[in-house]
């Protein structure tokens, strides 16, 4: 079907992400799981893996000393993860 008028690129990713939010919040995963390393700053070097699923952010650290640091700052951890990606995605963090 042709369209008549022409969208803005913006237009149209925004009418996508309407009629799929799902594909809206997996980029929105994505782009916080890229930026990681360089939110957690010095910590991000003992980052051996994360993952994002149904709103819990589970890191696995590679030093005990990093996964301790990490949970003694959970909460301002997660509030400075959902600025950078301008939305409420993340809700819990598992640090192991």
């Amino acid at each position: 079907m042709r369209r008549s008028e022409t969208l803005s690129l913006q237009a149209a990713l925004a009418q996508l992400w309407d009629e799929d939010p799902e594909l809206y919040e997996h980029m929105l995963e994505r782009q916080l799981l890229d930026q990681l390393p360089t939110l957690l700053g010095v910590l991000g070097r003992y980052l051996q893996k994360a993952s994002i699923d149904d709103g819990v952010l589970r890191l696995k650290m590679t030093s005990a000393a990093a996964r301790q640091e990490l949970n003694m700052r959970l909460n301002p951890l997660r509030e400075q993860l959902n600025r950078a990606v301008r939305a409420e995605l993340v809700r819990i963090i598992q640090v192991f």
